[in-house]
């Protein structure tokens, strides 16, 4: 968030770095900061044939100045969200299947297995799921829901929000019951993570409170190091070899139901750049083979290129991540930390026994206040 704030003040004095990295979901917010590059031979097309689907889809987007179809963003990765997983407790609890469920109703239903309560209190559960005070992830797992509701965010004019209904309430629902006592599924609470603790969701399932958590690729670099922190500070906490990976859940197994959350950063060129041609060409070869190669190898994320996706597919983390590329979207948004703040606190009204109407009521009526009168992307201007 200081990044994207620090960025924008720059560009809006004028400065600022010829290139800089936006947010997927952020396009709309830096969409006039951009110089988007129109090439004669760097097309739109040439784009979409050598990047996953969602790049062009997110990054390719009609020029109001021209009237044409322009690149705003070439990615080096692309990121989704899955479940890792305690591989021992799995096969202790559900030894007939030994990892989660590929739904949410196969989750629900292994959560009664995990549930440990001891004076009144959850002491270890299935998923950290259900709150939105303690869990850094809430928010994305949230909209992934919304998402496999099939929930509008927007009218067709991306003018008004449309997720305050029945679609986005189920999801609303779905979440915050896993933080439900009265529910079966009931899995987490505010006591599962320290009251101090930064690692929310990651210190319970080091320590071996929850069976899964809902992380991005960035976690899996993470867990060696918060591992060591957490057993110095007297944690008992499990095994790195103990810690397996498995697709996000679905509504249903049908394939062409599947969908999860798209969430990374693309390179793109400031409008102030007195150097936009010789920027975008450093861009382009950024995200050539053999330097997207090479970043994915350093990175462990999921190439956004397809050319490096074959040899992804053999590495047991990133063939997780990889294989959901086919069927991930975006959400645009004109401020996503905003989006995010007001969505938390609907969690948390709800988890607090509010209306789940009211909560995403308030939300969408908040959020609506960022969103441009003229919609999240300029209309092409008359000549």
């Amino acid at each position: 968030e200081e990044y994207e704030d620090l960025i924008l003040n720059e560009l809006a004095e004028g400065k600022g770095p010829d290139i800089f990295q936006v947010s997927n979901n952020q396009l709309p917010r830096f969409f006039g900061k951009i110089a988007p590059l129109e090439s004669a031979t760097y097309t739109p097309a040439v784009l979409e044939e050598n990047f996953v689907s969602i790049v062009a889809l997110d990054f390719v987007k009609t020029n109001p100045e021209t009237g044409k179809q322009a690149i705003y963003g070439i990615p080096l990765y692309v990121d989704t969200p899955i479940i890792y997983y305690n591989k021992k407790m799995y096969e202790s609890k559900v030894p007939e299947r030994g990892r989660p469920g590929a739904t949410w109703v196969q989750v629900m239903q292994d959560a009664q297995h995990f549930r440990v309560e001891a004076d009144g209190k959850l002491t270890q559960g299935a998923i950290a799921m259900g709150r939105g005070d303690n869990i850094t992830g809430a928010v994305d797992v949230l909209l992934n829901l919304m998402l496999q509701e099939d929930v509008s965010f927007y009218d067709n004019s991306m003018r008004k929000l449309t997720f305050a209904g029945g679609a986005g309430e189920r999801a609303l629902k779905l979440f915050t019951g896993f933080a439900n006592p009265k529910l079966k599924n009931y899995s987490w609470d505010e006591s599962l993570t320290s009251e101090d603790s930064e690692l929310n969701e990651i210190e319970a399932f080091l320590s071996g409170k929850v069976a899964m958590m809902i992380g991005y690729s960035d976690v899996q670099a993470r867990l060696e190091v918060d591992r060591k922190n957490l057993s110095a500070q007297g944690f008992d906490v499990i095994s790195l070899s103990d810690i397996g990976f498995a697709p996000f859940p679905q509504k249903s197994t049908d394939e062409d139901e599947k969908v999860v959350l798209a969430k990374y950063f693309a390179d793109t060129v400031s409008r102030n750049s007195k150097n936009q041609l010789i920027a975008w060409d450093f861009v382009s070869f950024l995200a050539d083979h053999a330097q997207a190669l090479e970043y994915a190898k350093e990175a462990e994320r999921p190439s956004a290129r397809r050319s490096v996706i074959a040899e992804q597919k053999s590495d047991p983390l990133l063939s997780v991540f990889v294989g959901q590329l086919g069927f991930a979207e975006s959400i645009p948004m004109a401020h996503e930390h905003k989006y995010y703040e007001l969505l938390r606190d609907a969690i948390q009204q709800t988890v607090k026994g509010g209306d789940t109407t009211n909560a995403l009521t308030e939300a969408s009526q908040a959020m609506q206040r960022f969103v441009p009168s003229e919609g999240l992307f300029p209309a092409v201007k008359q000549k």
